[in-house]
């Protein structure tokens, strides 16, 4: 299955729409919420400090908090920072509100996606310390199993330490990034717990990283080589392959896209032929 839609989907690529700009919503080192288009990731276009995270405890201010991670779940931005807490997040004015103070994972990196396929829709968390979550946008937690990588896949006997994740919202299939082997994975699995290597990035990249899904084929990424600098890369998401868009002014903990264009009409069509298969294959597992 996965070979299948690996091949099928690069086939795909060449249907896909042209390029676009997107926006983007990011975190950067200093804590502040930061908004750029892709086009010029070096060009800041806004940005807002953020205010208001909290402690561990949900109640004290923290002035050391970071933004860990963002999603977007419809209109609405969500983050989750160093002490586990989730957010919605003002991009007007980076004002942080708390949702949940509740979360505790073992990992200290973490990456956060929507996944519409979930009841309801919610979010799906997963962590350096193989951990694999579910969340409500109302901040309950549920875990599941560990992932791992599956039978016969190049990296078998790995043990997966997430810091990004993505996951493609028409067809619900998940992508994860290892930083210590450099690797992109995939799941098809509708709990999240079996993952197959897609390919490395081809460079030394830290975990601090972020991604997010922008069409058929690629996801937009946050990467750093340093953990200080940060480069934004388009991602193919049949290979792995990193691809420098441009530096950043800085380096950026996390990053979503506010708006996707839709695709034209044959292109959605053809990855409708395309993904098809894989969308089953998430839909039917328990």
């Amino acid at each position: 299955m996965k070979h299948l839609h690996l091949t099928l989907a690069a086939a795909f690529a060449a249907l896909a729409p042209t390029a676009h700009a997107y926006e983007i919503w990011a975190v950067n080192t200093s804590n502040a919420l930061v908004r750029y288009d892709s086009s010029a990731p070096g060009t800041v276009l806004s940005s807002n400090a953020i205010s208001g995270l909290v402690g561990s405890d949900g109640v004290t201010p923290d002035a050391f908090g970071q933004i860990a991670d963002l999603t977007y779940v419809g209109a609405t931005l969500y983050g989750i920072d160093t002490n586990a807490n989730l957010y919605t997040l003002n991009t007007a004015s980076g004002a942080a509100t708390l949702v949940s103070s509740t979360f505790a994972p073992a990992g200290f990196d973490l990456g956060i996606a929507s996944d519409p396929f979930l009841s309801g829709g919610g979010l799906r968390i997963v962590s350096d310390s193989s951990e694999n979550f579910t969340a409500t946008t109302g901040g309950v937690f549920t875990q599941g199993n560990d992932v791992f990588v599956g039978v016969a896949d190049a990296n078998e006997s790995a043990v997966l330490a997430f810091s990004a994740l993505a996951i493609d919202p028409d067809f619900g299939i998940g992508y994860a990034f290892d930083a210590n082997l450099d690797t992109l994975f995939v799941t098809y699995d509708a709990n999240f717990e079996e993952f197959f290597t897609v390919g490395t990035l081809g460079g030394d990249f830290t975990a601090l990283a972020s991604f997010d899904w922008v069409d058929g084929t690629t996801l937009i990424a946050a990467l750093s080589t340093d953990s200080f600098e940060s480069g934004l890369y388009s991602i193919d998401a049949t290979t792995g392959v990193a691809t420098l868009i441009g530096a950043f002014d800085s380096g950026i903990t996390s990053i979503a896209v506010s708006a996707v264009p839709e695709p034209s009409t044959y292109a959605a069509f053809a990855g409708l032929a395309v993904l098809g298969l894989a969308a089953s294959r998430r839909r039917r597992v328990a």
